[in-house]
């Protein structure tokens, strides 16, 4: 980081100078006959009750009286139904029985007898047939409707999808007898970052990136969100990166944080790995003051922010064209920078989904297009569509913001953040690091100006190198180059 530490003395230097369903019965009609007594005769009454009575629903056998006159006999009472259904009716009497009675309840439901109780549910049976009609009596009364089966139960979840390309969804459960579907599957887990950078592997070949996350304060577009739902777990809804929430306490080179992430089993997940600059610098958040730690303090508590190397974090991205240095983070002060390899803390990472809409065909990353008559391109990875030249001079940072403002098509200075996400880290300095989709630029300058003030020095704000790839800061008098974003 030898640049951004030459750029903070320039920084004091300036700042100091800038000041800071139920069953059917059937009806019969009635005649005036003989009566049926309960074994004895009626003259001229009403016909006598068949008597019901027995499991399985079989009627009492009524006597016939002595013939007379009379209205039909009375309905019987319909049989019990028996277990599981099927009552046997009752038999009818000599006089004019009853009518039959209606369906038993749902389930396999007992016959309802001429007269006979309407039997019980059976379980989970069809309803009951009618049973024969009695002769010319009252009908009878309709029997109770039967209680539904119970449906079966809902289907287990689905297992998992097996991890692939890209990470296919597991298949959806099987239905359980009677019940709901099962619950879908989890999806399986994403393909592996790409190498130098913050790209995941998709399915059919296919990269995939993330939006680039701002905090939430900045008013900016993808603010910052995070899950810890997940014992030991911090899965950020914006990237779809999941992230190791408890530190170790020990320091390690690069080698050994890259073989602790490889070895890290938290969550049951064995695709952790150590992070690439730009998915750490994700994490991020300028607009914390220098000297705690700058990044979200409830998700990721107990982040080191002292200022010594304890407060540096291993990447795997390595040097262009030096393989003595690699990149650090540093969250006592927000930077990314190059050193001499050494020691670090370490924050393990793993790709928990991929985001919609962001992969693309390798090689085919930035689209080309127009925006307000300006030529832009189109990242796939993250969304943003870029001013693909610069503007038409070096510019203080009031100039620069109010410069992209100016531009048809809602174009604004991009952040700190979003600013890194077109470095191409492949580039051996002094570059320019970006992306081959954007020419180097006319004027020359090694710096552009970001939209992020530094936090705490309302007269600074935050720069990009265009040589390295590296953050740094000055006052907001100085003069440097901006590229404009929507």
């Amino acid at each position: 980081m030898n640049r951004p530490r030459l750029l903070v003395a320039a920084l004091f230097v300036e700042l100091a100078f800038a000041g800071y369903g139920c069953g059917s019965a059937s009806v019969h009609e009635t005649d005036d006959g003989g009566s049926a007594g309960a074994g004895g005769k009626a003259t001229g009454g009403h016909g006598g009750a068949a008597a019901g009575s027995g499991a399985g629903g079989a009627a009492g056998m009524p006597l016939a009286g002595a013939g007379g006159s009379g209205r039909g006999g009375a309905a019987g009472e319909p049989g019990v139904a028996g277990s599981g259904g099927g009552a046997t009716g009752g038999v009818a009497g000599s006089g004019p029985g009853g009518a039959s009675g209606t369906a038993g309840h749902v389930g396999t439901g007992g016959n309802a007898g001429s007269g006979g109780k309407p039997g019980a549910a059976g379980s989970g049976g069809g309803a009951g047939h009618a049973g024969s009609g009695g002769q010319s009596g009252a009908a009878g009364q309709p029997g109770s409707a039967g209680h539904p089966g119970s449906g079966g139960s809902a289907g287990q979840p689905g297992s998992a999808g097996h991890p692939g390309s890209g990470g296919n969804a597991g298949q959806p459960g099987s239905a359980g007898s009677g019940g709901g579907a099962g619950q879908p599957g989890s999806a399986g887990s994403v393909g592996a970052a790409g190498m130098g950078g913050g790209a995941m592997g998709g399915a059919g070949g296919m990269t995939c990136g993330f939006p680039m996350p701002n905090p939430p304060s900045a008013s900016l577009p993808n603010p910052a969100s995070y899950d810890v739902s997940t014992a030991g777990v911090v899965l950020d809804n914006v990237t779809g990166l999941a992230w190791e929430r408890t530190l170790s306490a020990t320091s390690y080179t690069q080698a050994e944080a890259a073989a602790y992430c490889s070895a890290n089993r938290l969550g049951g997940w064995s695709d952790w790995r150590l992070p690439s600059v730009l998915e750490l610098g994700t994490l991020m958040d300028f607009m914390q003051a220098q000297g705690v730690p700058m990044t979200d303090p409830a998700a990721f508590p107990n982040t080191p922010a002292d200022n010594t190397r304890a407060s540096w974090f291993q990447t795997s991205t390595g040097v262009a064209g030096d393989a003595t240095k690699s990149w650090y983070v540093d969250f006592q002060n927000g930077n990314n920078f190059i050193d001499a390899k050494g020691s670090g803390r370490v924050r393990c990472v793993r790709p928990a989904k991929v985001i919609t809409g962001r992969c693309y065909v390798p090689g085919a990353r930035f689209v080309a297009a127009t925006t307000g008559g300006i030529a832009t391109k189109l990242d796939s990875a993250t969304g943003l569509v870029w001013q693909q030249g610069v503007g038409p001079q070096l510019m203080v940072w009031s100039d620069a913001v109010n410069y992209c403002k100016g531009l048809a098509g809602n174009f604004r200075l991009p952040s700190i953040k979003e600013m890194q996400t077109i470095v191409d880290y492949a580039v051996a300095s002094p570059g320019p690091t970006l992306d081959g989709a954007f020419p180097a630029p006319n004027p020359a300058s090694y710096y552009y100006w970001t939209s992020s003030p530094l936090s705490g020095v309302p007269t600074g704000a935050w720069l990009m190198a265009i040589d390295t790839g590296s953050l740094s800061w000055n006052g907001q008098n100085a003069q440097y180059l901006a590229r404009c974003v929507h």
